[in-house]
């Protein structure tokens, strides 16, 4: 007996990556529906520590955007540029935006349809996902153009000077 995937193809002709509407690979997205984004404030880090590293005392923000990855090889900080001290190996000048959420796991494609934007634009970008929401970093210099960038899949406004 045929798998069901084996069904689709010889059915549909063809296997496709993605099954849902609008959620394509290298082809428009039209069908998709409009992602709301949000600037995030201020300006962000990111650091790496050694893997054992115990959590900095700094790294507790508050209620700001923070993520803590910790691998065998070191421990990243994402956190906002004031909090981290200035002998932290960190890449500064970071500016974030995130997607209004909370999201659904069963989503298809948001992290695809904001990086190709981005990627298409040659914006670099370091993305990070939460249980309820996915949010882009970018150096701050490229924030015009991530707003052009972003106007055929997603609402984000200008980022106004005080979101700095």
């Amino acid at each position: 007996m045929a798998s069901s995937r084996s069904r689709a193809i010889t059915e549909r002709g063809s296997a496709s990556c993605s099954p849902r509407p609008g959620i394509r690979f290298g082809s428009s997205m039209v069908d998709a529906p409009r992602l709301d984004l949000e600037w995030l404030p201020g300006e962000y880090a990111i650091c790496r520590l050694p893997a054992e590293t115990p959590t900095p005392v700094w790294a507790d923000t508050a209620g700001a955007f923070t993520s803590l990855t910790r691998t065998a090889d070191e421990c990243s900080i994402i956190a906002p540029a004031e909090h981290v001290p200035a002998d932290t190996r960190a890449e500064r000048g970071w500016a974030a935006v995130r997607v209004v959420g909370p999201l659904s796991f069963d989503m298809v494609g948001v992290l695809a349809r904001v990086s190709g934007a981005l990627a298409a634009a040659g914006v670099p970008l370091c993305a990070v996902s939460t249980y309820d929401t996915d949010v882009f970093l970018f150096k701050a210099d490229y924030a015009s153009r991530v707003v052009s960038a972003l106007a055929a899949v997603a609402s984000l406004p200008p980022r106004s000077s005080s979101a700095i």
